[in-house]
């Protein structure tokens, strides 16, 4: 698409310049067709049209990494382009960024309903990471919409074949590429200890559990298992099983996931603690979403039992900076309600939380924080438990993650919380921890 009718009649050197570029582009001389505009970058850093056009030219040299910086880019000084969005998806699918393409194309697809390139590209993502049944309801909905366009008809003939029915009509005619494997598989172990002080009880913890996950493009399994020691100086020790189960799937622009948490003791067996919880993201841009989350739970490790509710609001932004770096930040704020007093009232709990984070590469660390009152033993993600219910008032986390290849990637957390034991006033303290490799195939 011709740019120059775009421009200012005053920018007339600018125009000399991108006409300049498009008649090297012609000859084939793409690094010359970049040359021609790079002058104005200094003086020009965030312009549309330049960003736009620099983007696509990266892309055409395979350069990819700096095609996707171009077109974010240009993507942030006009927000609601949709054909940077559309630009920046080639490039994150020649990067095997398969999650970021998709957002992309939802972000478009949310604005626009239907958008023929966006919906192609979209069933093209799915197709390759092995999801043909998505990818043809994608196609099916193309199809219907413009019945005479041979592109859709051969994008749904080959996810017919991909999906082992019989496209009739040019399902012979259409290659079809051969499909990965459709899911990922992860199993994550994990070990660490936490230090738990207070001002009539002190104990150490020694944890380590492992997860089974199945991932992909839309959607996820993971079942965790986790065990847990705690050893007191004034009590005898105290043990607890974990198990943890979360089932999650992308809808369109929206993630829906559901679970339950099971607590085991000695005094109680699986009795303990149960627990069942369900969330909905809304990813509204490929930058930006927003969630909530429930759950209700019911502990027998106090008696007599307790019974709590909790809503979890939470929202979230990223942002791709270009040459690998990554930068994002979570918000949350947590609601809980319980069926009777803990010792300390039983007024609904608040707090508010935020966790920061920065990657570049293969390298990764977020910072969190929270301050407030919520209990201990919940958490409507169905993370594990590692003591009696207690209410917090604040408390913070360091996590340092490093991905060593395709398959392996190792995590280092290590935090503080403050909070008043259930059984009395007093503040106590927690630190932890706990090392996790995870292995992907």
């Amino acid at each position: 698409m011709l740019l120059t009718g775009a421009l200012s009649a005053a920018d007339s050197d600018l125009q000399r310049a991108f006409a300049a570029s498009y008649a090297a582009e012609n000859a084939g001389d793409l690094a010359g067709a970049a040359t021609a505009l790079a002058p104005f970058l200094a003086t020009r850093p965030g312009d549309y049209l330049l960003n736009l056009r620099l983007g696509w030219l990266a892309y055409r040299r395979g350069e990819h990494g700096q095609a996707v910086t171009w077109y974010r880019t240009a993507s942030l000084g006009r927000p609601s382009s949709l054909e940077a969005r559309l630009g920046l998806i080639a490039p994150l699918m020649a990067l095997e960024r398969w999650s970021e393409a998709r957002s992309e194309a939802f972000a478009v697809l949310a604005v626009e309903p239907g958008q023929v390139a966006a919906s192609l590209l979209l069933a093209e993502i799915l197709l390759r990471q092995g999801y043909p049944r998505s990818a043809d309801d994608v196609a099916a909905r193309l199809v219907a919409a413009y019945p005479a366009d041979a592109t859709c008809a051969a994008l749904r003939a080959r996810t017919q074949a991909a999906l082992g029915t019989a496209a009739v009509a040019v399902a012979a005619a259409v290659p079809v590429a051969a499909e990965p494997a459709p899911l990922v598989v992860g199993i994550t172990a994990y070990g660490g200890g936490l230090a738990y002080g207070g001002a009539t009880t002190r104990s150490w913890a020694a944890l380590g559990g492992m997860t089974l996950g199945l991932s992909s493009a839309l959607g996820e399994a993971a079942l965790t298992a986790e065990y847990t020691k705690l050893t007191f100086t004034n009590r005898d020790p105290f043990t607890e099983t974990d198990l943890n189960l979360v089932l999650g799937r992308w809808l369109g622009p929206v993630y829906v996931r559901g679970g339950g948490h099971a607590i085991h003791d000695r005094a109680h067996g699986w009795a303990a603690g149960t627990s069942v919880f369900a969330g909905a993201w809304w990813q509204t841009w490929s930058w930006l979403g927003f969630g909530c989350d429930a759950a209700w739970s019911r502990f027998h490790v106090t008696e007599p039992a307790v019974t709590a509710w909790q809503v979890v609001p939470r929202a979230g932004w990223w942002q791709d900076l270009g040459a690998g770096w990554r930068v994002g930040q979570d918000l949350d704020l947590t609601a809980i309600g319980l069926d009777r007093d803990l010792g300390q009232g039983d007024a609904v709990l608040w707090s508010a939380g935020t966790r920061a984070w920065v990657a570049r590469d293969d390298w990764s660390i977020a910072v969190g924080g929270w301050l407030g009152d919520r209990i201990y033993a919940i958490a409507p993600d169905g993370s594990a438990v590692h003591d009696l219910p207690a209410r917090y008032r604040n408390g913070w986390e360091v996590t340092l993650g490093r991905s060593w290849n395709r398959h392996f990637a190792t995590t280092l957390t290590g935090g503080r919380d403050s909070f008043a034991e259930s059984w009395n006033a007093d503040r106590a303290t927690a630190q932890r921890l706990v090392m996790a490799c995870t292995i992907t195939f």
